[in-house]
């Protein structure tokens, strides 16, 4: 899979991995000498050192302090925003690597699940008013209309994006539709399962 078809799976071994990639790098930059640094050189090297360490400290001591979903923004959304928002449509690979990474939704979200699941074994927990407006912008109240705009706010944006580029070799597909199935699919699902999150 080409990069521009993945999304980060915040899986517990991808966490471990980063942490040891800022081990080294921690150590690379200690080994960098003061006498042989300019003085920009020094400030750098010291902001460097005390981000890492900072990084390292809370990966060590406050795995599972953060909050994946939130009153303000969280997983839920920042996924939706970024195939809207951000993720190019140009041309028909963009378009083949929009639906492929909507295709990861379920990955992330199971990963977030796990997450969720070592946070409670820790208890840690947000405050309660954060998950009484999580539950019900997502399950009580506003489920079925959120998640229909957000389907509807996925699949219009999509179509948008392709009418601009206007790549009639995509819209002729002879497989076009059960792509378009996949992905509706794909977003439902994944917000479906959001339901067990909480």
């Amino acid at each position: 899979m080409k990069h521009n078809e993945k999304l980060t799976i915040p899986t517990s071994s991808y966490y471990k991995k980063n942490h040891e990639n800022k081990l080294k790098r921690l150590s690379l930059l200690k080994k960098y000498k003061q006498e042989n640094l300019t003085s920009s050189q020094k400030i750098t090297q010291k902001i460097a050192i005390f981000d890492t360490e900072n990084d390292i400290y809370q990966y060590e001591k406050f795995r599972y302090h953060s909050y994946l979903f939130n009153q303000i923004s969280g997983n839920h959304l920042n996924l939706i925003e970024f195939m809207t928002d951000t993720h190019p449509l140009k041309n028909y690979n963009d378009a083949l690597s929009y639906i492929k990474r909507v295709k990861l939704f379920g990955d992330i979200l199971s990963a977030n699940l796990e997450w969720l699941k070592e946070q409670k074994k820790e208890e840690i927990y947000p405050p309660k008013f954060v998950f009484d407006h999580v539950i019900e912008l997502i399950i009580i109240a506003k489920f079925s209309i959120l998640l229909a705009s957000i389907i509807c706010i996925n699949i219009n944006i999509f179509f948008c994006k392709i009418h601009c580029i206007n790549s009639k070799a995509f819209l002729s597909c002879k497989n076009f539709n059960i792509k378009i199935n996949i992905f509706i699919f794909h977003v439902l699902g994944c917000f479906c399962f959001i339901i067990t999150l909480m």
